[in-house]
């Protein structure tokens, strides 16, 4: 199997609770990424040749809208394209 997306969970924060939820996300969950561990995860992916999308999941992503700003915008230098996985609230 090629791999051809790289899936960045930035955080386990939701602001609900889902009784289908596969990654135990929750509004008092406060796991999140650090902004140099979602480059450093870009950057070696970059040298991957398959890999030129990046999905940012979480829990909830758009919860911490400027770190999702800098990551998309990060992916988006690297030529690399983007979409986020969101509940929509």
């Amino acid at each position: 199997m090629i791999p051809r997306t790289l899936a960045v969970m930035l955080t386990n924060k939701c602001n609900f609770y889902c009784d289908h939820c596969s990654v135990c996300s929750g509004p008092n969950v406060n796991d999140v990424l650090s902004d140099e561990l979602i480059m450093m995860a870009i950057d070696q992916c970059y040298f991957i040749p398959s890999i030129r999308v990046v999905s940012f999941t979480g829990g909830e992503v758009t919860l911490y809208p400027e770190k999702l700003k800098m990551a998309i915008e990060y992916a988006h230098e690297k030529g690399m394209l983007t979409r986020i996985v969101t509940n929509a609230w």
